[in-house]
């Protein structure tokens, strides 16, 4: 599960919670220097507001 901190709602929460465009983390590695995360994703619904995957 991954969790971030919204700056708009002032909160932390996982993403999806709210919209139920839900990802299932397949696999986690990192970029070349190391210093950002980089997430396989499996969508488990609509990825974007408008119903349309991005």
């Amino acid at each position: 599960m991954r969790i971030h901190y919204s700056l708009s709602r002032k909160k932390i929460g996982q993403p999806g919670e709210e919209s139920g465009h839900f990802r299932r983390i397949i696999q986690i590695r990192t970029d070349c220097d190391a210093d950002s995360p980089l997430y396989q994703i499996k969508q488990a619904a609509a990825g974007c507001h408008n119903r349309y995957p991005s």
